[in-house]
């Protein structure tokens, strides 16, 4: 397989390691995640071409070279492991987004219980935080594709608004963003604006007496395609 990076000399970087050490065992249960390396380096050759693009596009985001990213412990793969993966193109993808929608000094923070990335809008910091829906075997299977999201969503919420509160405070954000990436494939081809946005409408009146929202001034839902479906709670900065 690693004859497949070899005209691709980001994915290379970044994924080498990750893919010389991968075990037969890893290997089956590699097909089994969105972002199958196994899959793309194997099958959907294609991919290659636009995981390159992403990442080259989202260093420019950040003003990193491949090798000052590398360095966080997070984006070094060294060894096998499909969600950090995932969550790692989570992170590209959300800022790309940002620095599309004007957002500028992008910085990833590498503190523990604390956001992804901070950054400014218009002279003001905003802190957002990445989370990335991967593949769970536990279920959503008869339910309508907009609520698997909103349930996954309930799971990592509260961590989500706990991050963002603590930079909001370290940073002295007066604006947060929740950057949701669906690596789900077929939630990413399906869903669309109106979808989303009753998912956000659930969260923030489905449980009596508690918006799951609360705290968040924006949330963003990022494809697998790449497309970005923002919503904001007060007036949407990113529009």
């Amino acid at each position: 397989m690693i004859q497949a990076l070899e005209s691709y000399p980001l994915c290379k970087f970044f994924l080498s390691q990750y893919v010389q050490k991968m075990t037969d065992i890893d290997m089956q249960r590699d097909e089994a995640f969105h972002v199958s390396v196994k899959r793309i380096l194997l099958i959907d050759t294609h991919l290659i071409r636009e995981f390159e693009a992403l990442i080259s596009s989202s260093l420019q985001a950040l003003g990193l070279s491949k090798e000052e990213l590398k360095k966080s412990s997070e984006f070094n793969f060294e060894c096998y492991n499909p969600t950090n993966l995932e969550s790692f193109f989570g992170v590209l993808r959300a800022a790309i987004f940002l620095h599309e929608k004007g957002y500028t000094d992008l910085k990833l923070l590498k503190r523990a219980s604390c956001a992804d990335i901070l950054c400014r809008f218009h002279g003001r910091w905003v802190c957002l935080e990445v989370k990335t829906l991967t593949y769970d075997r536990r279920g959503g299977r008869g339910l309508w594709l907009g609520d698997q999201v909103g349930d996954k969503l309930k799971d990592i919420l509260p961590s989500a608004r706990r991050q963002l509160s603590k930079a909001r405070v370290d940073y002295a954000c007066p604006e947060t963003i929740l950057a949701v990436v669906v690596n789900w494939l077929e939630q990413s081809a399906v869903l669309q604006q109106e979808d989303y946005q009753e998912i956000v409408d659930k969260l923030e009146s489905g449980t009596p007496n508690l918006n799951q929202l609360e705290g968040l001034d924006h949330i963003v839902f990022i494809t697998y395609f790449g497309q970005a479906y923002p919503f904001s709670r007060t007036q949407l900065a990113s529009s």
